[in-house]
C-alpha cells in the first residue's frame, strides 16, 4: 500500500485516546499535534536550510512521534522515511520528500481539527 492508498488519518487512534481520556483529551492531543507538529516542521525546514542533517534527524523523528500518538498515517509514513535518510546522509533524496511532509502535515491537522474533533 503506497501512500495513495492511506487514510490521512487512522481515526481508530482517536477511539484509543477516546477511551483512554475522553472527548476532551482527544481535544488536547489535537491542539498538541497541531502546535508541535507544526513547530518540528519549521524546526526541520530550518536544519535543511543549514545542511543539518543530524537535528533534521531528530526533528522529523519527534514528528513521526506525534503523527502516531494521533493516527497520521501518511505523514507517520514519511516521517519515518526522512528519518532513515538522513540517518543514511541522504541529502539529495530528503529534499524532494520535504514538500510530501509538509502537506501531509497540512492535511492530517485540517483533518484532525475538522473531523477529529468534531466525532
Amino acid at each position: 500500500m503506497d501512500d495513495s492508498e492511506l487514510p490521512v488519518v487512522d481515526s481508530t487512534a482517536l477511539e484509543r485516546l477516546r477511551k483512554l481520556g475522553g472527548d476532551s483529551l482527544v481535544h488536547r492531543m489535537i491542539e498538541l499535534f497541531c502546535s508541535h507538529a507544526g513547530a518540528k516542521i519549521e524546526e526541520a525546514r530550518a536544519c535543511l536550510k543549514q545542511d543539518d542533517l543530524q537535528n533534521f534527524g531528530r526533528a522529523v523523528h519527534s514528528l513521526r512521534s506525534s503523527a502516531g500518538n494521533v493516527g497520521a498515517r501518511i505523514l507517520f509514513d514519511l516521517s519515518g522515511r526522512l528519518e532513515r535518510l538522513a540517518t543514511e546522509k541522504k541529502d539529495s533524496e530528503i529534499r524532494p520528500l520535504f514538500p510530501d511532509l509538509e502537506r501531509a502535515f497540512q492535511q492530517a491537522a485540517a483533518w484532525l481539527q475538522e473531523k477529529g474533533a468534531a466525532e
